[in-house]
Formats: C-alpha cells, sequence, structure tokens
C-alpha cells in the first residue's frame, strides 16, 4: 500500500534479511498499545476483552466481505476455494455475536472505528496533497 502511495512510504521499509516490514509492525504494535491502554483505563480489563471481541468480528466481516466481493474475478493462478455460502454463514454467525455485545462495548469501539477512519483519512488528505504538490 505504501508504493502505490495510500500509505506512508516509510512503511515499506523492510529488514534486509528477513524481508520484513518492521516500520509498519512497530506503527502497529504502538497504536494497538496505545488503545488497549485508554480502553484499560476508561474500564475494566473485561471491557477492553469484549470491546477488542467487537473489534475483532467487525475484522472478520470485513474480510468475509472481500472474500465475497473478490470470489468472481479470475486469479492467474491455482487458489483454495470456498464454497460460495462458507464467507456468507461467517458473516451471519459474527453479526449475531455482534449482537450480543452491550451498548458501552459498541460506543467503545465506534469511537476507536471512528478514530482509525480519521486517521485514515488525513493520511489520504497528506498523500492527496503531496500528489498535487509535485
Amino acid at each position: 500500500m505504501a508504493e502505490e502511495g495510500l500509505r506512508p512510504l516509510a512503511l515499506r521499509r523492510v529488514l534486509p534479511q528477513r524481508r520484513t516490514q518492521w516500520v509498519a509492525i512497530v506503527a502497529i504494535v504502538a497504536t494497538t498499545t496505545v488503545a488497549a491502554m485508554l480502553l484499560v483505563a476508561t474500564g475494566t480489563l473485561a471491557v477492553m476483552a469484549e470491546t477488542a471481541s467487537l473489534l475483532l468480528l467487525f475484522a472478520f466481516i470485513s474480510t468475509n466481505l472481500a472474500a465475497r466481493v473478490l470470489r468472481p474475478d479470475p486469479v492467474a493462478r491455482a487458489h483454495v476455494c470456498t464454497p460460495t455460502v462458507v464467507p456468507a454463514l461467517a458473516i451471519g454467525s459474527s453479526l449475531v455475536l455482534m449482537t450480543q455485545q452491550s451498548a458501552e462495548h459498541w460506543l467503545r469501539a465506534g469511537l476507536l472505528l471512528g478514530a482509525g477512519l480519521v486517521m485514515d483519512y488525513l493520511s489520504g488528505a497528506r498523500h492527496r496533497a503531496d500528489a498535487t504538490a509535485s
């Protein structure tokens, strides 16, 4: 994504021997650590765990939606292909599990998702400004 200009170029730096994107890993660890500290500071460990579970369900739904959307795209090489019903069942079960969460967890998850969207927008706005300047 950094090579396509969707994220800062620093995120594409890799370790020479292992080829791991160390800057991106550090950024992710730092961001999740700050988010966890905020959740624990404003509630209990159980509240943090339940909010994290709700956010993981969001991630699971988005992954399965992507699988449904990308399924018809032709792929040049052989790959694993699951029946179409599997992502649909995964999305449905995630939605059912999401209904079990309290309003407090929805609020916390919504605030974190909103913060992520703001950071994503600001990153994109910065990229657009850099692209028009060059």
